[in-house]
Order: structure tokens, then sequence, then C-alpha cells
């Protein structure tokens, strides 16, 4: 997960596309990637035990409370 993040030329596959996508056999050094969009089924009884720790990526605005003393030092110096 050390890859170079996308820049430009996003868009949406076409619908022939979805309909034949297999992630599993797509190769992890094409250069052509993927953000995939997922509906999660996740045990309410594993809540808990993830609370402080997403167990996958979300949306949100991260706002200068939310930095450690170091963030703010490097933000502040830009």
């Amino acid at each position: 997960m050390s890859q170079p993040r996308p820049v430009g030329q996003f868009r949406f596959p076409e619908k022939q596309e979805t309909e034949n996508f297999d992630v599993t056999s797509t190769p992890t050094d094409m250069e052509t990637g993927y953000t995939l969009e997922c509906d999660l089924m996740y045990p309410e009884t594993l809540h808990q035990l993830h609370n402080d720790y997403p167990m996958t990526a979300e949306h949100m605005t991260v706002d200068r409370g939310m930095l450690s003393q170091y963030a703010l030092g490097m933000v502040d110096k830009n």
C-alpha cells in the first residue's frame, strides 16, 4: 500500500466493465488502479473491539482539534 496516489483522469466505469470486473484477477502492478465502494456487514459483537480504529477507510474532515501538537507544528510551518 505504498504506491503513488492518483492525481487525475478519474472516471466511472461503464456498466459492461463493472459486470465483468473481478478484483481478484486484477494485477497489483498495473498502471490503472481502482477504488471500490463496498457495503459491509460487521457483527455488532466486534464493534467495541475496534472503536478506536475503523476497519475500513471513512470519509471525514480533520479539524485542528483532532491534530497532535507535532502535527499542529507541521501545519503551522507551512
